[in-house]
């Protein structure tokens, strides 16, 4: 399995704001959802996502993550299995790895800059992310 790759690109609109949670060890966790549409033809298909992001980076973000923002997230596939009532239930949603804001309105709050928000991983303590400013 080494040759095995996990990676998702996707440009797409949050559906609704982000939803801020902690964990256990007072992790920020933020969860929302997003809308990529394709068009082959004349048919329109649009599919959504969840996402999921973590720490520092999810706590300085998230009052930007609002609906309807343009955002490219680059990330991996997770996997979650239950059982519930007897039946093996399972969701996939993606793990956040960088954000980056594509697009704001006039009216919109945005941030001063351009930002891309890459956090190397998913430590507690010690989440680095980087802001560059796009030309």
């Amino acid at each position: 399995m080494a040759n095995d790759t996990n990676q998702v690109v996707l440009i797409g609109r949050l559906t609704r704001e982000a939803e801020t949670s902690y964990a256990n060890s007072g992790m920020a966790i933020a969860k929302f959802s997003l809308a990529v549409g394709e068009k082959y033809k004349d048919k329109e298909n649009t599919s959504f996502f969840n996402c999921v992001l973590f720490g520092k980076t999810a706590e300085n973000l998230i009052t930007y993550l609002t609906k309807g923002k343009q955002v490219c997230v680059v990330g991996k596939l997770k996997q979650d299995r239950w059982e519930k009532d007897g039946a093996k239930k399972s969701s996939v949603s993606i793990v956040v790895n960088s954000l980056q804001f594509l697009q704001n309105g006039k009216d919109e709050q945005k941030p001063s800059k351009q930002e891309e928000f890459a956090p190397e991983n998913f430590e507690e303590d010690d989440i680095p992310f980087w802001q560059i400013e796009k030309s």
